[in-house]
C-alpha cells in the first residue's frame, strides 16, 4: 500500500527565515522535509508555480498522519503568510 504524503506549499512573510518554520523537535518527530521550489522539483514534485507577488515559498512534505501537526504549527507561525495543501500518493 503506497504511503500518502501531504505537501504544504508555504508562503513566507517577507523578512522571516524560512528555516525557522518548524522546530528541530517537530522536524525530528514528524520527519518533515522542508524544501525550496528547486529542491521539490528535483525530487519529483511538479506543477507548482512561483508566488505572483514574488514572496519566498517553501514546501514541507510530511506523512499524512502528521499533517494536522504541521498545519497547526503553520497556522500559528508569525512568519507564514499563507499555505496550500496537496495530498500526494
Amino acid at each position: 500500500m503506497p504511503r500518502m504524503l501531504t505537501v504544504f506549499e508555504v508562503i513566507i512573510r517577507p523578512g522571516n527565515d524560512p528555516e525557522a518554520l518548524l522546530s528541530e523537535e517537530t522536524k525530528k518527530e514528524t520527519l518533515a522535509q522542508i524544501m525550496t521550489p528547486e529542491e521539490a522539483a528535483a525530487v519529483g514534485f511538479k506543477g507548482f508555480v512561483p508566488d505572483p507577488k514574488g514572496r519566498q515559498i517553501r514546501f514541507i512534505a510530511v506523512a499524512q498522519r502528521d499533517a494536522h501537526w504541521i498545519q497547526r504549527t503553520l497556522e500559528s507561525h508569525e512568519g507564514v503568510d499563507g499555505y496550500k495543501t496537496h495530498d500526494i500518493g
